[in-house]
């Protein structure tokens, strides 16, 4: 059997998130000041939901925690928004949002959609 590219990517990334730190994300995202759902504290909705789909591709369910179970988002979203309130001049911020950017542009290109429509397919 000959896997494509994509099928033996998937494959080493599910081998990577049996790793002991993909399973303890979910509790180093804090949780809501108000204790309602999740809300994102820098990302847009639409960001939010691209950060998840990239996630999801690079952590998929398996037998072990996933990006949604392990809450990547969250933590991604806790993470960056922590680096621009410490320092408002670190690159990551923008870095991060340019690369959304560029993600949906490429996916366009390529598959005539946004990532967050085609890239867990």
């Amino acid at each position: 059997m000959c896997l494509n590219q994509r099928q033996v990517a998937v494959r080493d990334r599910r081998r990577a998130s049996s790793a002991p730190g993909a399973r303890v994300l979910h509790s180093l995202a804090p949780p809501q000041p108000d204790g309602g759902s999740w809300q994102p504290r820098l990302f847009t909705t639409d960001e939010s939901a691209s950060i998840d789909s990239v996630s999801e591709v690079l952590i998929p369910q398996t037998d072990t925690p996933w990006a949604r179970a392990a809450s990547v988002c969250q933590y991604i979203d806790w993470v960056v928004s922590r680096t621009a309130e410490e320092d408002p001049a670190d690159p990551l911020p923008r870095v991060m949002r340019d690369g959304l950017v560029w993600l949906d542009l490429h996916n366009r290109t390529l598959f005539d959609g946004q990532f967050v429509d085609t890239g867990s397919a």
